[in-house]
């Protein structure tokens, strides 16, 4: 019993003074930055560009896709992305954003327009988006985890 009252203080006083961290603008602005890069750099098919903005060991997750882990995956997988499609551009706007000392998460929605090669047909996806970020030891963030879903049916489901 007396193990269990100092395991709740203990979680009474991590979540009183370690979840009341001040937002810092500085850091919510640079991430808002690191975000509109992403989308830059996405919608100019630029694969260097999106590798750069992440961590040498982030890892994506896709759905219906196996892990995308460290940076020469990432940029096959968006290189290969930007051969499949044409015509592309994603606007995902941001919803959130805590920032937990040097770990922050950014959450949003998307709305991503794009032909597949093969079928010359204009189509459109909208989802949702997470990813988490790491603080680098300049200062500046970097994305760590990413994972996005699908509110669209999958075919031959509707």
């Amino acid at each position: 019993m007396k193990n269990l009252i100092l395991l709740f203080t203990c979680v009474i006083i991590i979540m009183t003074f370690g979840c009341n961290q001040k937002v810092n603008n500085k850091d919510v602005s640079a991430i808002m930055k690191l975000t509109e890069k992403w989308d830059d750099a996405y919608n100019t098919g630029n694969a260097d560009a999106l590798v750069s903005l992440y961590t040498d060991d982030a890892i994506i997750l896709s759905p219906n896709q196996n892990p995308v882990v460290g940076s020469n995956n990432i940029r096959e997988y968006y290189n290969a992305e930007f051969e499949y499609y044409s015509n592309y551009k994603i606007s995902d706007p941001v919803d959130e954003i805590v920032i937990l000392g040097d770990k922050a998460f950014v959450r949003g929605k998307f709305l991503f327009t794009f032909t597949i090669q093969l079928s010359d047909k204009q189509e459109q996806d909208e989802g949702n988006w997470i990813m988490l970020l790491n603080r680098q030891p300049d200062g500046s963030w970097k994305f760590y985890y990413e994972i996005f879903n699908s509110e669209s049916p999958l075919p031959g489901t509707m």
